[in-house]
Parts: structure tokens; sequence; C-alpha cells
């Protein structure tokens, strides 16, 4: 008896504690990154076609004209998080791109 407290005791304290770093797990996969998906809310997907296809939906890259280069650095949660891209496209012909 107990040792079933013990251990019902342990199991609700630890998860007490693992709750307050759930809300930041994973962001980064969430970031999202170039300025004009940003400001379509991330409903870039379907009309992605410069660099930043290589993150949204990467057959945008076709439709990617020239030689793109882009740089981002984000900040979030009061600089507790610091999210860094670079990406590079580079049109090949009207059907391929690299």
């Amino acid at each position: 008896m107990k040792l079933r407290f013990v251990i019902t005791i342990g199991l609700l304290v630890s998860i007490a504690q693992a709750d307050g770093f759930r809300k930041y797990a994973g962001e980064f996969l969430s970031a999202g990154v170039g300025s004009r998906a940003l400001g379509m809310g991330g409903a870039f997907t379907a009309v992605a076609n410069d660099v930043t296809a290589g993150y949204w939906n990467s057959a945008g890259l076709v439709d990617s004209p020239g030689l793109q280069f882009q740089f981002m650095h984000a900040k979030q949660f009061m600089s507790s998080i610091q999210y860094d891209y670079f990406g590079a496209s580079k049109s090949i012909n009207e059907k391929s791109s690299f």
C-alpha cells in the first residue's frame, strides 16, 4: 500500500515538472521561412515559387527564376529560441532547378 502511494506521488510530481516545457518542444518545426510566406500566415505552400519553396513545397523550386539566395534569422520566446535558415536555388532549364 505504501509503495503504491509513493509510486503515484512520484509519477504525479514528474508529470507536473515535465508539463512546463511542453509548449517549446518542436517550435522550430512551425517557425516557417520567408517574409512573404509568413505574411500569408503559412498559406504559401500552394504558391511557393521562390527560394523558400525548398521549405514549403520543394516542387515549387521549378518556378523560381534564375539564381536566388535567402538568409533568415529569427528570435522567439524572449531569445530562448534562435532560428536560422539559408536557402539557395538555381534554375537550370524550364523543367528543372537545383
